[in-house]
């Protein structure tokens, strides 16, 4: 998908050329994006895991301990988003500039530390889309319900356009994540 974003071609034959030839580094890149993730849910989540239950027993209130989770837990998501921006980032590197999966896993570390807050935006605007299409769903199915064959009919139709409206705000999510790294290279 990566591929026919960056070619601008919309047909199968860019689609399958693009995963045929940067399967390989494109699969490098996510296990090693994963495996950072993994440490960095290590470092994050596990040392609060761990003293919980001595927290829990403790702590004079639990408000203090889900205050303590509030805090990890952005703090977490802060991180997750980075490592998504910058596999983005990364990916686009090797299509755009042919560089080695190092080198790209740099550039995208890198270039997502230095824009952080505009990578940052960019991923914020399109969840925010994404989390008000469901919850106009939720709205709607919580105060008509499928209570009928219309309605059956009906909801069926929203839930395959919300699952399309997902699909497009990640791609839009991904392309504008790309267009953002190739117009700050020029």
């Amino acid at each position: 998908i990566l591929y026919t974003l960056h070619k601008k071609t919309a047909n199968w034959v860019g689609f399958w050329t693009g995963g045929a030839t940067y399967f390989s580094r494109f699969l490098l890149t996510a296990i090693l994006f994963l495996l950072l993730l993994l440490i960095w849910t290590g470092f994050t989540l596990l040392p609060y895991l761990g003293q919980l239950q001595t927290n829990l027993e403790t702590m004079a209130t639990e408000k203090t301990v889900l205050g303590y989770l509030l805090a990890v837990v952005i703090v977490w998501l802060m991180g997750v988003i980075y490592l998504f921006n910058a596999s983005v980032i990364a990916r686009t590197a090797i299509l755009e500039q042919g560089v080695s999966v190092w080198r790209a896993m740099k550039k995208g570390l890198g270039f997502t530390a230095r824009h952080f807050f505009k990578t940052m935006g960019i991923f914020l605007c399109f969840t925010l889309l994404q989390l008000a299409a469901t919850a106009i769903y939720w709205t709607l199915e919580g105060k008509s319900g499928m209570v009928t064959a219309c309605l059956v009919l009906v909801f069926f139709c929203l839930q395959q356009l919300l699952v399309l409206i997902r699909i497009m705000g990640r791609l839009m999510l991904t392309a504008g994540l790309m267009d953002f790294f190739i117009e700050k290279q020029k």
